[in-house]
């Protein structure tokens, strides 16, 4: 990836046959010109977390799927066009060369920061004419299966493999389905990341490093392109827990998972698992280090500090001895009724 010229290029290995053993060299694939003007340059390539997929697909209010597009090799590239003031995202298959998607905003500018998880693309940058920080959302889908496709009568244009989270970039497939949605939201941002589980069965999280200094999660649903703008929520609405759409992302004090402290200028946020499927671990650097955990949905698999463990140990030892002391007295009684 050229950032200056804005050409983005593939390699592959090949190994020519040499005496004393094999020698890999690059070998190129693809080229893809993204930046078209001189004044065009590519400011931001973002590849995709290595964050465990539970479901390849998405339940909806009416019990329909939404087939997730599920591609580990996409890379999103971010480029400014200093001439027309104007930023762009390119989605691009990193095997392939292809082009999945492009989306244009007008007056966009540096900084730039972006994430790339699962089939979701978030991404932040800044409008140079009204002067506030803006975010990006982008969902990529395969398409989707009817709520009585899947059953033993009918089979769908996706079988047998609709629910699959592999697959191949090299098999002929269309173009997926990207939903987008814009939000404005009130601090800058210097980084964007989400939360990573053992096993992904609890929801994602993202994550905002923001240039005050604190440190915020994000619930996935907020970021949603799929959120209802113009009409109320529906019972399947309802149902799916969508959120009715709102331009403006709220900053909510208590998401900020830095608590009183200022991390002063961050750079990156890591996340990773933990032996619990609910906690994820956070640690973000740049000019000062954070760590701290997070548990995006509750810490459901572990005993909350109120538990009471010692209530709970005395009733299992009342009943180990009760049960032992019952076992005591029928074998007695057994032994009485033979004698007679």
């Amino acid at each position: 990836m050229n950032r200056s010229t804005g050409v983005a290029r593939g390699f592959g290995l090949a190994s020519p046959p040499a005496d004393d053993g094999p020698v890999f060299v690059a070998d190129m694939r693809w080229t893809l010109q993204l930046a078209t003007t001189d004044s065009e340059r590519i400011v931001s390539v973002v590849t995709p977390s290595s964050n465990p997929v539970n479901a390849a697909a998405r339940t909806l209010g009416d019990h329909s799927l939404l087939l997730k597009y599920l591609n580990e090799h996409v890379v999103a590239v971010t480029s400014v066009n200093d001439a027309d003031f104007s930023l762009t995202v390119h989605l691009i298959d990193a095997v392939t060369g292809k082009l999945l998607h492009s989306r244009v905003h007008a007056y966009g500018s540096e900084p730039v920061s972006a994430v790339v998880s699962e089939n979701w693309v978030v991404y932040s940058y800044f409008n140079t004419k009204v002067k506030r920080t803006e975010v990006g959302s982008i969902a990529l889908y395969e398409g989707s299966v009817g709520k009585k496709d899947l059953n033993g009568w009918s089979e769908p244009s996706c079988a047998p493999n609709c629910l699959s989270t592999r697959r191949s970039s090299l098999e002929e497939s269309k173009a997926p389905i990207a939903m987008t949605q814009g939000f404005i939201f009130p601090d800058g941002i210097r980084a964007l990341s989400t939360t990573t589980t053992l096993h992904g069965i609890t929801n994602v999280d993202f994550l905002l490093a923001l240039r005050s200094g604190k440190i915020m999660s994000m619930s996935k649903r907020l970021l949603d392109p799929r959120r209802p703008v113009d009409s109320k929520l529906s019972e399947a609405d309802k149902r799916e827990k969508l959120v009715q759409y709102h331009p403006h992302l709220p900053f909510m004090p208590q998401k900020v998972i830095s608590y009183n402290l200022t991390v002063a200028g961050i750079r990156e946020i890591v996340s990773g698992p933990t032996k619990l499927e609910s906690t994820s671990m956070i640690f973000a650097y740049g000019v000062d280090l954070f760590f701290a955990r997070i548990t995006p949905s509750k810490a459901f698999d572990r005993l909350p500090d109120s538990f009471n463990t010692f209530a709970v140990g005395s009733l299992l030892i009342g009943l180990a001895i009760g049960v032992f002391v019952l076992r005591k007295l029928i074998a007695k009684k057994e032994v009485d009724a033979a004698w007679k």
